[in-house]
């Protein structure tokens, strides 16, 4: 059977990564920061932060202080990082809550994300992720 046309295209243009180099990091690999972690720990009060200590969910981070518009980290590392948030306003059935809102997280190239990535030591959505030569598993070859 016969390669198709585009197939064997690619797979000629496609450059080849000099020998020598260490292969591009995974992003499955990668640890990752969900907003799913910050789930039912946001304060009702909102006049003071939360501090929290992450333990085994996320173990590259030290200490969260969570506030209602940015998340500051310290890293394991002792390297501080703030990541902002946006809240995003759902409409949802009248029988459930009609208008509920749900943190994202917002990196800082702008793009809003729900799992941020630890790469070169800070946290970055997936975008910056790959600029920076991270790539699926399923995309190496």
């Amino acid at each position: 059977m016969a390669m198709p046309k585009q197939l064997a295209e690619g797979l000629r243009r496609r450059k080849a990564r000099p020998k020598g180099l260490p292969p591009r990091p995974l992003i499955e690999d990668l640890p990752a920061f969900p907003i799913s972690i910050l789930k039912g720990l946001w304060p009702r009060d909102w006049i003071r932060c939360c501090v929290l200590e992450p333990g085994f969910a996320l173990t590259s981070v030290r200490t969260i202080k969570l506030y209602r518009s940015k998340v500051e980290l310290v890293l394991i590392s002792g390297k501080p990082q703030t990541i902002f948030f946006h809240w995003q306003t759902l409409n949802g059935a009248r029988r459930f809550r009609f208008r509920y809102q749900r943190p994202i997280f917002v990196c800082d190239c702008g793009r809003r994300a729900k799992k941020l990535y630890l790469l070169v030591g800070l946290f970055s959505c997936r975008r910056c992720a790959w600029r920076s030569g991270t790539r699926y598993a399923s995309q190496t070859g």
